[in-house]
């Protein structure tokens, strides 16, 4: 059997399937994210809270502060004590996205050898 009729066969590629379903999945998660982030993100004009941004990906999530200072308040310097805000959510985080991502895979083989057996 030519690959490309096996491939109709058993269903979409696993990049199609996430494509599909990964924001759907995940998008509650970066909602819960991104208001923690700004609930506990150092504040002095506003600025910084106002600059935080993320968005699904298929393969995951991703944080961004859109400021030239944020990683010094994330990680700190030489003279000044970091003030984690974004890993600090993160880390509390991690454990659901990997239970997310790791049930839309097994979603995912499900399909595919749901098609196998038929």
């Amino acid at each position: 059997m030519a690959w490309s009729k096996y491939a109709q066969d058993v269903g979409p590629t696993i990049e199609e399937f996430l494509e599909a379903r990964t924001p759907e999945a995940l998008a509650p998660l970066l909602a819960t994210i991104l208001s923690e982030i700004e609930s506990i993100c150092p504040e002095d004009t506003g600025f910084m809270k106002s600059q935080i941004y993320g968005e699904v990906t298929v393969d995951g999530i991703i944080i961004e502060v859109r400021t030239t200072y944020a990683r010094f308040v994330e990680f700190g310097t030489s003279k000044m004590a970091a003030r984690s805000f974004v890993l600090t959510v993160l880390d509390i985080h991690f454990s659901e996205f990997d239970r997310l991502m790791s049930d839309l895979y097994r979603e995912y083989w499900e399909l595919i050898n749901h098609g196998l057996a038929e």
